[in-house]
């Protein structure tokens, strides 16, 4: 219940010296996963993954199997590599997890969900099929109506790509039927823009454009403290534009396409920049780790 980022921190870190000092590792491990974790969401990123393999280090040692949490631990080890777009280490983490019994119905579902969405973004449709269809399976199996919707669109996005339009068409409409009202407008957002892209490509411009008045309804959207929400929102608004620009070229209207490539084009900077200042601080602050534990290891030496 602290509120204070760092006092809790603190807290935890007592905790580990003290399980340190009993050599109860596995408790050990359970401490750095809960920093680590707390230290990813506050930004920290360097730090928060030289926790988290610290800690995949012991489970190893210990044995996932007999580590109670596991299959939540490499659930949230792959999501943050999914986060940082480093797609192999999301699927080889995510395949550790699904290999230990479930956390619950919904982390269940999204274990597969993102297994399948990383397949998706490495283009191995074939993978991405595969396990989205678990995930869309197991999400009807648990009456999860979000998750249905999710991994219909999930699915449809793997048609959609391979060609297959009118069976992407399905798809997308189960997902825009659940989903048209969720609480979070990024859903919103896509589950129309995945209706406009799919009608636009089987040539019926006028369900296209209604999709597409359905999705600039949903702007501006809010302000949120979570980069990976964020993230999302973003995504969700780059979809729009790039749509946009197809629409407006279908209809030969040059000047508004130009336009809607032009935000395309500005949105695709801001994200690769901050990605990319993501990325840079989160090596930098590897380095400064690097550099302070080598610095530790030569004044430990100078005093023997």
């Amino acid at each position: 219940y602290e509120k204070n980022i760092q006092k809790k921190i603190e807290l935890i870190k007592k905790l580990q010296q003290e399980c340190q000092q009993r050599n109860d590792m596995f408790h050990v491990g359970d401490c750095l996963v809960a920093i680590g974790q707390i230290q990813f969401g506050n930004g920290q990123y360097a730090d928060a993954f030289e926790n988290l393999l610290a800690a995949d280090d012991i489970f190893k040692k210990i044995g996932y199997e007999n580590v109670p949490m596991m299959g939540k631990y490499l659930h949230d080890f792959a999501l943050d590599y999914f986060f940082f777009r480093d797609y192999e280490k999301a699927v080889a983490y995510m395949k550790e997890a699904i290999k230990l019994p479930k956390y619950n119905n919904n982390l269940d579902v999204q274990q597969y969900n993102t297994l399948g969405v990383s397949y998706l973004k490495l283009n191995q449709l074939d993978s991405a099929y595969v396990y989205l269809d678990i995930a869309h399976k197991k999400a009807i199996e648990y009456k999860n109506d979000i998750w249905i919707g999710l991994t219909a669109g999930s699915i449809g996005e793997v048609l959609f790509r391979k060609g297959e339009y009118q069976k992407a068409l399905e798809y997308f409409s189960e997902d825009c039927r659940i989903n048209s009202n969720s609480y979070s407008v990024d859903i919103q957002q896509n589950a129309a823009v995945n209706m406009a892209k799919v009608h636009l490509k089987l040539g019926d411009l006028t369900k296209a454009r209604h999709y597409l008045l359905l999705t600039s309804n949903s702007f501006p959207k809010p302000e949120t403290n979570t980069f990976g929400i964020q993230q999302q929102l973003e995504q969700a608004k780059r979809n729009y534009y790039e749509v946009s620009h197809e629409y407006y070229l279908k209809i030969n209207d040059y000047k508004t396409a130009l336009q809607y490539a032009d935000s395309l084009h500005i949105a695709e900077k801001i994200r690769d920049s901050k990605y990319n200042a993501l990325v840079v601080e989160k090596a930098s602050g590897q380095l400064e780790l690097l550099q302070s534990k080598m610095e530790l290891q030569i004044y430990e030496k100078d005093k023997k």
